[in-house]
């Protein structure tokens, strides 16, 4: 039995996309740029238009502090709590969503043709707005943040 989304049409996934797509959204995907490829989660924190296309700003859902690369007071400081029983798609009851580095290697269609390939959970949840006031207040303040970055995105 194939899954349903098998036979939703391409335009119907394309505009779905296209709605759930915004700035506050979880995804969850296999991310190829990081040391140890695998399947994480993500919060979009920046959109902008560039070249033809959309860039996506994101930072990945940790469910551990790795010390050994978050090894400074100040790095530690630009971690945030995320709580299964808030985020129930987490495995773990304490995660933290790392402030300290943004990705933005993939572009908006690269993400559409992703989720047309795959639509099942790609989409998880949006952050609560005041999670994402604190996570765009660490960006913004940040300093290991590029300020390249932090005009393209416009986090001032």
């Amino acid at each position: 039995m194939c899954p349903l989304s098998d036979l939703m049409p391409e335009s119907l996934k394309k505009d779905t996309f296209g709605k759930e797509l915004r700035i506050g959204k979880i995804i969850h995907r296999y991310e190829y740029e990081i040391t140890h490829p695998d399947n994480k989660f993500s919060i979009i924190v920046g959109m902008c238009k560039e070249n033809g296309d959309i860039s996506i700003a994101r930072v990945f859902i940790n469910s551990d502090i790795n010390l050994h690369v978050i090894n400074t007071e100040e790095l530690k400081q630009l971690q945030v709590d995320i709580l299964k029983k808030d985020y129930t798609f987490l495995s773990n009851d304490y995660s933290f969503i790392n402030c300290s580095k943004i990705f933005d290697e993939v572009n908006y269609s690269e993400l559409e043709q992703e989720y047309i390939n795959n639509p099942i959970n790609f989409f998880k949840d949006d952050i609560s707005k005041e999670k994402l006031r604190n996570i765009i207040d660490k960006i913004t303040n940040s300093k290991t943040i590029k300020p390249i970055h932090k005009k393209k995105y416009n986090w001032k």
